[in-house]
């Protein structure tokens, strides 16, 4: 896999927020909102709140791909400030609005409510030395903004994450984000280096899927297994954008409750390209 069609070099795609950087609890943040919407966390506060972050999340970014305009900071303010006002009809438009800009910064903005886990971070480290062992590049491919990507990863307590990567490609040098199709067209011909992409590695069914639309396998860590629930029921549930096709996109994404297993099945997939290439030869 040293290099891919016409000379690019190979990449493997990997996302940041919730995929390597995971919630330290994920009860947090139901809390967040709860706290924000004045009300208790509750199995149907939860429900209520799963609901109504799927419905503005797929409502605000719309099918146009013209929203990459929009930056992430206002796109996740006005997620947040229309689900207050469904969880909590009561709160006045002033308080909506400062409480939707306090949990975007909360929430997206700070280190201290994550973690790396340990599996993630020996998972990998394998990857990385099988990808680079082969003349290959391992990349962030994520929606966040490059300031808060290094922060992250400038944080004591992920020291030597970032020497696992070889670059770092977020809306802030490719102006696309994910999920719209220009993302990856971005990241294969950006820094004048073609690029040809093996796989995506995230955890996201709205944003990291989409890539399977482009014949990108693509691999997502379900711990809980609500991912591959979603996919099984389809479309109509799941949040994908409407250009997302179930039926294709069911024989591309893989789910996994575990990342080393994600990252066995990943470099299986890539050792039988290399088979393929050899034959081919």
């Amino acid at each position: 896999m040293s290099s891919g069609t016409n000379g690019a070099v190979d990449v493997v795609c990997v996302d940041a927020m919730k995929t390597v950087f995971e919630p330290c609890d994920p009860d947090t943040i139901y809390r967040l909102y709860a706290e924000a919407a004045e009300l208790e966390v509750t199995p149907g506060f939860r429900r209520d709140l799963d609901r109504a972050l799927c419905k503005w999340r797929k409502e605000l970014l719309g099918e146009d791909e013209e929203n990459i305009r929009k930056s992430l900071d206002q796109y996740w303010f006005e997620v947040n400030t229309e689900v207050l006002r469904d969880l909590n009809t009561e709160l006045p438009e002033g308080e909506r609005f400062e409480r939707g800009q306090k949990l975007r910064q909360q929430i997206t903005s700070d280190p201290l409510l994550y973690v790396v886990r340990e599996d993630t971070l020996q998972a990998l480290e394998r990857l990385s030395e099988f990808v680079r062992g082969r003349g290959g590049w391992l990349v962030f491919a994520s929606n966040q903004p490059i300031d808060l990507l290094n922060r992250f990863l400038e944080d004591p307590r992920f020291a030597g994450l970032a020497d696992l990567f070889d670059r770092r490609y977020t809306p802030s040098n490719l102006h696309a984000r994910k999920p719209f199709p220009g993302f990856w067209y971005a990241l294969r011909g950006s820094q004048r280096t073609p690029k040809s992409i093996l796989a995506m590695i995230g955890n996201s069914l709205q944003n990291d899927a989409a890539a399977a639309k482009l014949d990108i396998p693509t691999h997502l860590l379900d711990r809980d297994g609500s991912r591959r629930t979603l996919i099984g029921r389809g479309i109509a549930r799941s949040g994908l954008p409407n250009w997302v096709h179930y039926r294709y996109l069911r024989n591309q994404i893989f789910c996994y409750p575990d990342p080393n297993q994600l990252v066995d099945t990943v470099m299986a997939q890539l050792r039988f390209l290399e088979l393929q290439a050899r034959s081919r030869a």
